[in-house]
């Protein structure tokens, strides 16, 4: 899929990681939460990569020995 870029997931990280600054400024979460959550969105990006690495894989396409 290429919608789901590399380009793409710096980007949510990013905005993710500027998400919770501003919300550590707001005092709504603390910087362990903030640290606990952003892995989250790592991780699901990671996991969504993989999913959709296997999802476009191709039984047709040879592999070289």
């Amino acid at each position: 899929m290429t919608w789901f870029s590399a380009a793409r997931r710096k980007a949510i990280y990013a905005a993710a990681g500027s998400l919770g600054s501003v919300l550590i400024l707001l005092g709504v979460l603390s910087e362990a939460e903030v640290t606990h959550y952003l892995g989250v969105v790592g991780a699901l990006l990671n996991a969504a990569t993989a999913v959709l690495a296997i999802a476009n894989l191709s039984p047709d396409t040879p592999q070289e020995d």
